[in-house]
Formats: C-alpha cells, sequence, structure tokens
C-alpha cells in the first residue's frame, strides 16, 4: 500500500510541476552566470536571460512581464538582489 510516500510512477512531476517557461540568472560573477545557465537549460527550461546586476535586471523586468522566475544573486555591484 502505497502511503503518499516514496516514488510513485504513474505521477508526471511535470504535470504537478511545470518548468517556468522564461528564467532571469541576475549574477555579477560570469562563471557562476554561466554554469546556473547551463544547468537550467539542461533540465529544460525554454529560455534563459541573463543580468550582471539589480539594475540591468530591473530594467529587463520593466520591458518583459513574461518572466517566469528570477534566480539572483544577493552581493552584486551597482544594485543588489535585494535591493
Amino acid at each position: 500500500m502505497n502511503m503518499g510516500m516514496g516514488r510513485n510512477n504513474d505521477v508526471d512531476l511535470g504535470q504537478l510541476f511545470p518548468l517556468p517557461q522564461v528564467v532571469l540568472v541576475v549574477e555579477d560573477h560570469p562563471l557562476q552566470r554561466r554554469v546556473l545557465v547551463h544547468m537550467l537549460e539542461s533540465l529544460g527550461v525554454t529560455t534563459v536571460v541573463e543580468a550582471e546586476d539589480g539594475a540591468q535586471a530591473l530594467a529587463m523586468l520593466a520591458a518583459d512581464a513574461m518572466i517566469d522566475m528570477v534566480f539572483t544573486d544577493l552581493d552584486m555591484p551597482t544594485m543588489d538582489g535585494l535591493a
């Protein structure tokens, strides 16, 4: 008897937790930004856009309301991820 614990092969996790279509990655360090972009793409995220700091990210968000999710660094020059 399955009490909701463990693996149930009949459940499609993609339907329960659909991947976001557009993700914004905000990271000032190029290598860390590239690693996160690659991970998201390998998971099947359709579109990953990048910003180098919070100010650039805010401009992108203001211009495009179609961003589904944002991953942000908390400590960046110009404007951090908490502002």
